[in-house]
């Protein structure tokens, strides 16, 4: 699974790269408490992150993505002591499941089109291929 924070940029351009920092360490902690002791979640740069179910079939995966989104999705950020408020947060995701054929590469690839596709369909929601 991939996930990106949509219009991250606006969120650095407009509150400065520490708040940013902040939203960041907010997706990540959403993640982990989503996620089960098998499952292994890392940043990847910028502002996205990758999830790896190793016990979980596809349905299983998009359920967790789904989880994910809904909760970074569902709670307005509002951030230090001046009330910094930043709305609502989203995410967009791309899954794919592991073929007997792929590489690292062909499987992040698969993945990283789902993303997109997740983007290009009005983000915040997940999409992917099995």
């Amino acid at each position: 699974l991939l996930l990106d924070i949509d219009h991250f940029k606006t969120v650095n351009d407009e509150f400065g790269h520490l708040i940013g920092d902040r939203v960041l360490c907010f997706v990540a902690t959403m993640i982990k408490k989503c996620i089960k002791g098998g499952d292994f979640a890392s940043r990847i740069g910028g502002d996205e992150f990758a999830v790896i179910f190793p016990n979980t079939d596809y349905q299983g995966g998009i359920s967790v993505a789904e989880m994910i989104i809904n909760q970074v999705a569902n709670r307005k950020l509002i951030l230090n002591k001046k009330g910094c408020d930043l709305g609502y947060i989203t995410l967009s995701g791309g899954l794919s499941q592991v073929q007997q054929e792929d590489t690292f590469e062909s499987l992040m690839e698969r993945a990283d089109k789902s993303l997109y596709s997740a983007k290009q369909s009005g983000r915040n929601k997940v999409t992917g291929v099995d």
